[in-house]
């Protein structure tokens, strides 16, 4: 900005010394020119700097290790002059800080949740000779998503599915079912079409679970970044196996707030999981405390490494 305000200053005296020797109507009306040219350029400028709003293109959400650039753009309906603008990011499962710029490459190495926020937001005139801040938009947040992983050995639940049946509370999809007499009440979307028309009678495939009692995940929310994404990983994996069986099935994870406990079916999902563990910063040790006060029928541990199973 300083160097464009040399070139029009060195502009300016020239159509000043240029009317001072010839002093007709043509080299007072270049000079009046000049002499308002920054301003008519600023006044110009004034519709694109009150309008002009940064919008960020990058998903909300980004598997982990994905190449991500930050493109972020101004929306206005006038055309664009220079503008300049930083981006701060804090990782709030590692507390790191980052400044990340416009077209640069967005941090996925570890999982957690990232917020970013506008700040050093300048829109200059059309000339490049005045800049005016703006106002930063809000605070958004960018989580990098664990990528599953399954764990060696796998989770065996084939005691636990071998328990009694009972059916499913209001039915819907299952991966085991059994056949019996349609009643009054029954959806007629589980109907067994195919099997109805060779006996005759309406037979309905009622959803079953297992009655067994609690499944039970756990895992102790510490380690490197490295351990860490690995357990993040092992969970999506396992918590997603268990789902395609049609077991629900809780998550505990000791974390610096304390144990924190989840039921997956009815009362949360797993990105209410992952949205709470990606913004608590680790336990500083692994402690290797057992669970104290809860039981449960089936357990699998998530360690950072193979040899951590139990």
């Amino acid at each position: 900005m300083v160097k464009r305000w040399l070139v029009y200053g060195a502009v300016w005296a020239c159509c000043l010394i240029f009317y001072l020797f010839y002093k007709e109507w043509f080299s007072y009306l270049l000079l009046t020119a000049v002499t308002a040219l920054p301003l008519f350029s600023l006044l110009l400028s004034l519709p694109v700097i009150l309008s002009a709003k940064p919008q960020l293109y990058i998903p909300p959400m980004i598997p982990r290790g994905t190449f991500v650039q930050m493109d972020i753009r101004l929306r206005t309906a006038f055309p664009l002059p220079r503008w300049t603008l930083r981006i701060t990011g804090r990782h709030l499962l590692w507390g790191k800080d980052w400044v990340l710029r416009p077209g640069g490459d967005f941090p996925t190495e570890h999982c957690g949740t990232v917020t970013c926020k506008c700040t050093h937001f300048w829109i200059y005139d059309y000339l490049g000779m005045f800049r005016l801040p703006k106002r930063s938009p809000a605070t958004f947040r960018v989580s990098v998503r664990p990528v599953p992983e399954q764990p060696v050995p796998a989770p065996d639940v084939t005691n636990y599915l071998s328990q009694a049946w009972q059916p499913k509370p209001g039915g819907g999809f299952a991966e085991h079912h059994e056949l019996r007499l349609y009643r009054p009440g029954d959806h007629l979307k589980q109907i067994h079409w195919k099997l109805s028309a060779k006996t005759g009678k309406l037979i309905f495939r009622e959803a079953m679970i297992p009655q067994g009692g609690r499944m039970l995940l756990w895992l102790h929310h510490s380690g490197t970044p490295s351990a860490l994404d690995r357990k993040l990983d092992r969970l999506v994996w396992v918590s997603n196996f268990l789902l395609q069986q049609g077991l629900q099935h809780d998550v505990l994870a000791y974390t610096h707030l304390g144990p924190q406990l989840w039921h997956i079916g009815t009362e949360h999902t797993l990105a209410d999981v992952l949205d709470a563990l990606l913004s608590t910063a680790p336990l500083e040790e692994d402690d290797k405390e057992t669970l104290t006060g809860i039981s449960a029928t089936w357990q699998f541990y998530i360690g950072g490494d193979d040899y951590e199973k139990v």
